[in-house]
């Protein structure tokens, strides 16, 4: 088995890196992807990257102002980044893919966000047509001794397992044989708190032994074809690696969702004489940025009496609290 990163992102394979926007998704694979254009020293400590080009596919980021110079402040060789802002799919352009792989030879490429690059489905949830789609690019991937990875967003249902966070079919998750999260790391309350790139799954190597690693996102001023560019993020990675899992790693986020959730609950019914529809109080959540399944969680771990008060329409009964669980 041969590795970009080892026991990570594998050559030859799709992997995947997901996260919510503002995660640091970007940042966290403009440094990977500097020391590979360096043969630098991978952050695990697993040695040097193997140096080569690295291809980056995006129509989110723009070149001048974000990617070159996050490459720069990771120390980065940006004459050997390439990037395309046009947007193909694996569907309709699998020569065009072949050919960039043969003539360019690059040793990773990137996809960012990965979902639009598949191309367009007759059904978003359809696994088999996701794999026959993307079995033809993963033959050139092997072909060629390519890593290739996929970029996803995370859904906001963070009751939901990491797995089944991702955008679209449960295949974005399956096929890659890799799958990375990025976020904060919820026990950390700094004004820069650090993040986590925590395994979701990884197919080639146990995921538990290799475990995670984290890093701050740390900003820097510096000058781009003599053109000063200010606050360029670039991820500073911190010693050791992290043994949990993203479920485990972040599950303190989802609980302290559900405090708030909770807390929200007891005020609201304060703030109605302790008693008042269970629409109504489900309607005030939402309008706090609850999800219904943060809601439901919130409830059950709450004191309160459910009666029908006229009315047995489901969904028309009213909640009464009857003691608070905080102060």
């Amino acid at each position: 088995m041969k590795w970009l990163m080892r026991h990570r992102i594998p050559f030859g394979f799709f992997s995947a890196l997901a996260g919510e926007p503002a995660a640091g998704k970007g940042t966290t694979y403009s440094s990977l992807a500097a020391a590979v254009t360096r043969g630098a020293r991978w952050p695990d400590g697993s040695g040097r990257a193997p140096q080569g080009k690295v291809v980056i596919f995006t129509n989110e980021d723009d070149i001048a102002s974000v990617i070159k110079p996050r490459i720069l402040a990771a120390g980065g060789d940006p004459s050997k980044v390439f990037v395309y802002r046009d947007l193909f799919t694996f569907k309709d352009n699998l020569g065009a893919f072949e050919k960039l792989l043969k003539e360019l030879a690059p040793t990773w490429v990137i996809l960012d966000p990965g979902k639009p690059y598949i191309g367009e489905l007759r059904n978003a949830h359809d696994d088999a047509e996701i794999r026959r789609i993307l079995d033809p690019v993963a033959k050139l991937l092997g072909k060629y001794g390519v890593a290739c990875t996929l970029v996803y967003h995370l859904t906001k249902d963070e009751e939901r397992a990491m797995g089944h966070r991702l955008l679209g079919s449960i295949a974005h998750v399956a096929y890659p044989r890799a799958v990375w999260a990025i976020g904060e790391n919820p026990r950390d309350e700094s004004e820069r708190p650090v993040r986590g790139f925590m395994p979701i799954k990884n197919n080639l190597y146990d995921p538990r032994r290799v475990g995670g690693l984290e890093f701050r996102i740390e900003s820097v001023d510096i000058t781009v074809d003599g053109k000063k560019i200010t606050d360029v993020s670039h991820a500073v990675w911190q010693d050791g690696a992290v043994l949990m899992m993203a479920d485990e790693y972040f599950e303190e986020h989802r609980s302290k969702k559900v405090a708030k959730a909770q807390k929200d609950v007891e005020d609201i019914l304060e703030a109605h004489g302790r008693e008042m529809s269970s629409v109504d109080l489900r309607a005030d959540l939402i309008r706090r940025g609850h999800t219904p399944r943060t809601i439901r969680r919130a409830m059950e771990g709450l004191n309160l009496d459910r009666h029908h008060a006229g009315s047995k329409q489901p969904g028309q009964h009213k909640v009464r609290l009857k003691t608070r669980m905080t102060s």
